[in-house]
C-alpha cells in the first residue's frame, strides 16, 4: 500500500491562542479531555458569543416584564418569576461551563454568568424608567 499523505504543518497560533496556553486545565482534567489550545479557544469563543446573546437576552427579557405587570400582585405573579428562575439557571451554565473549561478560572465563570444575569434587572429598570406604562391591563 502507498504511504498515508504527510499531514499538512499546523497554523501559529493566534493571539487568543497564546493567551490560553500558558493557562492551568481544570482539575481531575486527562489527557483526553479538551485541553489541547485548539479547543480550548473554541470552547473560550462559544462561552463568550453565549455570555453576550443571553446577555442581550436577559435585558430585553428584563424590559418585557417591567411592562407586563399583573395589577392582582405577588401571588398571581409567583408562577412566571418561578418560571424565569427556571429559565435562567441552563442559561447560567451555558455561560459559564465553556468559559470554565476553557480557561479553568471559576472567577471569571462566575462573573460572566453574574453580568448575564444583571442584565435582565438593569432591562427591567431601563423599560420603568423608558416607561410606556402598564400594558397588561389594557
Amino acid at each position: 500500500p502507498p504511504p498515508p499523505p504527510p499531514t499538512p504543518p499546523a497554523a501559529p497560533p493566534g493571539p487568543a491562542a497564546a493567551a490560553l496556553a500558558g493557562l492551568p486545565r481544570p482539575r481531575g482534567s486527562s489527557a483526553a479531555a479538551p485541553g489541547t489550545p485548539e479547543v480550548r479557544i473554541q470552547l473560550f469563543l462559544s462561552g463568550t458569543v453565549v455570555f453576550a446573546c443571553i446577555a442581550a437576552h436577559n435585558f430585553l427579557e428584563g424590559i418585557a416584564l417591567s411592562h407586563t405587570r399583573l395589577p392582582r400582585g405577588l401571588p398571581r405573579n409567583l408562577p412566571l418569576y418561578a418560571a424565569l428562575f427556571l429559565e435562567n439557571l441552563p442559561e447560567g451554565a451555558a455561560i459559564s461551563l465553556p468559559l470554565f473549561v476553557s480557561t479553568a478560572s471559576p472567577h471569571l465563570a462566575l462573573l460572566a454568568t453574574l453580568l448575564a444575569a444583571l442584565a435582565e434587572p438593569a432591562g427591567a429598570l431601563a423599560g420603568a424608567w423608558g416607561g410606556a406604562g402598564d400594558v397588561s391591563s389594557g
